[in-house]
């Protein structure tokens, strides 16, 4: 028989046993909602044919952020398939097989693949996929070559040199004044500008578009695109022959020689072509400058980020179909100066070229 002090503690206790039991159901109900919740957030897949340390990849990465940090409730997940440090096609192949095992591992909803590798790597296996979108960003080429034409479930941004800018920086220049005085020498009287480059593919995407492009008033004279730093070095130094002005494109898959195939460091290249050019240098990527060079009107990477993101957004809002968001293209473009480079050679530009550099931080004293 229990006393009642025996009765009490055992009512006490009971009443122990109830609320322990009503916190357990309602944390695992509450871990049960979680585990819902993160498994039915809506997942990205951000995959960059490149490294992170890459100044195009950092300025993409910097307009995705401006638009999915808004988005703390989509799950998130980012690939780099470091194309530009890959040797060999075996290499390239096997960084693509990974790519697309993550994406068949992750599921995502959208896959924002940014750059021409991205595309024929990965991104071109998903097409026409009822579980996922792709939005394609840096496309240096034309979607056509993915079969992006034929596809019900893909959209995005192109990426585009800014020629017409690249051309009026000569004009407006006091290089033009001088350089026309040199052409005059010329038997067609014209300022002769020609384009080096590497032979990857999406210098190879930009080629096309550069040949194609009307350069009047001055004279296009051809690319050389080359597969070593050797070849290289030999152009610039015979680039006076041909030319009054050289525009840079990208160099990052030069081999040191033709019996060495590990790729030269960009910075050393554009150090060696800086010291060594009788001619002026104007890279069509902004990173020519981040490297070492003089001047470079190139394609906003930011913009190419912010816009790929804005399209993804959209087709989350559960309102907006792939169908009704447009393919798109650069609308935007970003100067990069380097203050000694220029005095040296003596070149100035309307001040709103520093302007826009120095606003933007692109502006170098050094």
């Amino acid at each position: 028989m229990f006393t009642p002090y025996a009765a009490l503690q055992n009512e006490l206790a009971m009443k122990n046993k109830t609320g322990i039991s009503i916190i357990l159901i309602l944390l695992l109900a509450a871990l049960t909602a979680m585990g819902t919740y993160k498994l039915t957030r809506p997942h990205i897949l951000i995959l960059h044919s490149y490294d992170s340390s890459y100044a195009w990849t950092r300025d993409v990465n910097s307009g995705l952020h401006s638009v999915l940090d808004k988005h703390p409730d989509w799950s998130l997940r980012w690939h780099y398939m470091d194309l530009k440090r890959q040797p060999t096609q075996a290499s390239r192949d096997e960084a693509g097989i990974n790519a697309r095992k993550v994406i068949d591992q992750w599921s995502p909803e959208i896959l924002i693949a940014v750059d021409d590798d991205a595309q024929n790597y990965a991104a071109r296996f998903y097409i026409n996929r009822t579980n996922i979108k792709i939005v394609f960003a840096g496309i240096n080429g034309e979607p056509s070559a993915y079969d992006y034409d034929k596809a019900n479930n893909v959209t995005g941004i192109l990426e585009r040199k800014p020629l017409t800018a690249i051309r009026e920086a000569i004009q407006f220049s006091n290089l033009s004044a001088t350089l026309q005085a040199k052409a005059k020498k010329n038997s067609d009287g014209m300022v002769r500008l020609m384009h080096l480059g590497d032979q990857s593919s999406s210098v190879e995407d930009d080629d096309r578009f550069i040949r194609d492009f009307d350069w009047q008033p001055l004279l296009f004279t051809g690319s050389r695109l080359v597969t070593t730093f050797a070849e290289w070095q030999a152009v610039v130094i015979a680039a006076p022959s041909r030319a009054d002005i050289v525009l840079i494109s990208n160099y990052r898959r030069l081999a040191r020689s033709s019996t060495d195939s590990s790729l030269v460091p960009p910075d050393e290249v554009v150090r060696w072509t800086q010291a060594n050019s009788r001619l002026p240098l104007l890279g069509a990527n902004s990173f020519f400058v981040e490297d070492g060079g003089m001047l470079a009107i190139g394609t906003s990477g930011v913009e190419q980020g912010k816009v790929a993101a804005d399209m993804a957004a959209r087709l989350l809002d559960g309102h907006t179909k792939i169908a009704d968001i447009a393919q798109t293209e650069t609308h935007q473009f970003v100067v990069f100066m380097r203050a000694q480079s220029l005095a040296t050679h003596k070149l100035t530009l309307p001040e709103v070229y520093e302007s826009s550099a120095r606003a933007m931080g692109h502006y170098y004293e050094d």
